[in-house]
């Protein structure tokens, strides 16, 4: 009699955070599609971005109590005059901040999460780049900041 490993699905929740976007897509992980996804937008004062953040990933994580989470890190790059200009602003920090919270949050619920750099999950894609592999490994096309939480879901299913 052959032994079969199986693997076990479990249900995924990947978020590409931002101060004023959160991108999101959740689903079975025996999938490479995503079976919900979507982009969060809010508009508040710069003090309570954090704060808008945080809640709309704890809304998600009550909507779809997920066995793992991976949310995408602060990452700054030298060349790029938008990271540059966050990191000025102290958006960095309020997006740190709510990434710690998000990670503290999934812990006290005994979600297992995983923070990943954007350099180890996409490397040098632009967005360009990004789109077109997403679409060669599942076909479809998505917008920005679902683009990035359906990578990070392909990087994590060792798809991209």
């Amino acid at each position: 009699m052959s032994k079969t490993k199986l693997k076990k699905t479990y249900t995924l929740l990947t978020i590409d955070p931002g101060l004023a976007h959160t991108g999101w897509a959740y689903g079975p992980s025996g999938s490479p599609v995503p079976t919900d996804h979507g982009v969060s937008h809010f508009i508040c004062p710069p003090e309570r971005q954090h704060i808008a953040c945080v809640s709309i990933v704890e809304s998600l994580l009550n909507l779809f109590v997920p066995d793992r989470v991976v949310i995408e890190g602060v990452s700054f790059w030298s060349s790029s005059p938008r990271s540059a200009a966050m990191h000025g602003q102290g958006g960095a920090q309020q997006l740190s901040y709510a990434i710690g919270e998000v990670i503290a949050i999934c812990r006290a619920g005994k979600i297992e999460i995983e923070d990943v750099d954007v350099r180890t999950w996409k490397g040098q894609l632009t967005p360009h780049a990004l789109t077109q592999a997403i679409k060669r490994a599942i076909g479809i096309q998505y917008s920005p900041h679902e683009r990035e939480a359906v990578g990070i879901r392909l990087w994590k299913l060792d798809m991209l």
